[in-house]
């Protein structure tokens, strides 16, 4: 079984409490704003501080993402709208000008050292973790996939393969009743 429920995956019923490993939510809050004129405000993603600007084909932009330590909560709030268009329009301050098509909130699954968690638990045969991405998802979804076949045993571990990067985002680091153990040794071909 792959526990990959994103913020939820250490709430699973059924889970022996010693295999569990410690995933929280942090929530982001993230703007959809349309320019009517179309594409051109800006071309490429502008970041700032811990936020960004990423521009879409269609004349719409990403505005994001707040950090929040608030549990599941994921409602919206007037002060994220706040913070995001006054922190972005410093460097383009032509966001505010821009119509807001789309407030968003997601919950982002986090582990304690903030990298994920990927492979086999410690104390359970057949559990494999895939969770812990915090605000990479998307980024690390390619060499997630490839690192859970590697675990699950459907194929050997690349021979350029970094055993640091392995070790990393072994999920054996979180459960309290185990050591960690490189998983690049256990599969590599």
């Amino acid at each position: 079984m792959v526990v990959a429920a994103g913020a939820w995956s250490s709430q699973l019923p059924g889970l022996p409490d010693a295999a569990r490993i410690p995933v929280r939510p942090v929530k982001g809050q993230l703007l959809v704003l349309r320019d009517p004129a179309g594409p051109g405000l800006v071309e490429r993603v502008v970041r700032f501080g811990s936020g960004y600007l990423v521009p879409r084909d269609d004349g719409r932009y990403v505005l994001g993402a707040t950090t929040e330590e608030q549990g599941f909560d994921r409602s919206l709030t007037a002060w994220a709208v706040h913070d995001l268009l006054r922190d972005g329009a410093e460097l383009v301050p032509g966001i505010l000008e821009l119509r807001i098509e789309e407030t968003l909130a997601g919950l982002r699954p986090t582990t304690p050292d903030g990298l994920a968690a990927i492979g086999p638990s410690a104390t359970v045969d057949g559990l494999w973790w895939c969770t812990g991405h915090h605000r990479n998802g998307v980024l690390l979804a390619s060499l997630t996939g490839s690192l859970l076949a590697t675990a699950v045993g459907a194929r050997p571990a690349p021979a350029d393969a970094d055993p640091a990067l392995l070790r990393s985002v072994d999920p054996r680091r979180l459960e309290p009743t185990a050591e960690p153990i490189p998983i690049l040794e256990e599969h590599r071909a």
